[in-house]
C-alpha cells in the first residue's frame, strides 16, 4: 500500500520530533527518557526541540504512542513522527517559504483544538 492519503506531509517511519520540554532540561535527560523505547541511531538536539531516529520504525511508533502528551518534569511533551526534510528550505508544516515550522501559523491552534482535531 503506497498511498499517502492525499497529504503532502510525508512522514519518516523511524524518526520522531520532540518538543514541549522545559529549557532547563538537558540533552542527556531527553535522550535517556527516549532510549527506553529502543536503540537510538541519531539524536539531533536543537534546544527547544529535537529529532530522534530509532533503529526500528516500531520503536519510533512506540515512543510517539507512549510519550506524546506525557508529563515530563511538569511540562507536557509533544512527540510526533518527523516529517520528511524539505530540501528547498520550506516550512515542513505548511510547505511555504520564509519561516520555520515552529513559527508556522498553521501550528497556532488552541490547546483544545489540537487535542480533538486530527490532521
Amino acid at each position: 500500500m503506497s498511498s499517502d492519503s492525499g497529504s503532502h506531509k510525508k512522514e519518516e517511519a523511524n524518526r520522531i520530533y520532540v518538543t514541549g520540554y522545559s529549557a532547563k532540561e538537558s540533552e542527556m535527560e531527553i535522550k535517556n527518557a527516549f532510549a527506553r523505547h529502543g536503540e537510538i541511531q541519531e539524536f539531533s538536539w536543537k534546544g527547544r526541540f529535537c529529532f530522534i531516529a530509532y533503529a526500528k520504525p516500531e520503536d519510533a511508533s512506540d515512543a510517539v504512542r507512549l510519550m506524546n502528551m506525557q508529563d515530563f518534569n511538569g511540562r507536557n511533551l509533544i512527540v510526533e513522527l518527523a516529517r520528511a526534510k524539505k530540501k528547498d528550505g520550506a516550512c515542513y508544516q505548511c510547505g511555504k517559504q520564509g519561516h520555520f515550522a515552529r513559527n508556522c501559523r498553521q501550528n497556532r491552534r488552541s490547546y483544545s483544538d489540537s487535542r480533538y482535531k486530527k490532521l
